[in-house]
């Protein structure tokens, strides 16, 4: 399990989630994902900068 699930019987009810030991340990993962994805985004930034200097509208 990923995420533990915590159901405080108030008014109103409180849910609380909280990442397991299990879901932590997927941080680098998902680090490295978001790395790839600031490097993919900027790149398509800097072509869609270019383009638009080469193209003005």
């Amino acid at each position: 399990m990923l995420v533990e699930r915590d159901v405080i019987p108030d008014t109103p009810v409180v849910i609380e989630y909280a990442l397991t030991d299990q879901g932590r340990s997927m941080e680098p993962i998902l680090k490295s994902i978001e790395q790839w994805w600031m490097l993919l985004n900027d790149s398509y930034l800097l072509v869609k900068s270019v383009s638009h200097l080469s193209h003005p509208h």
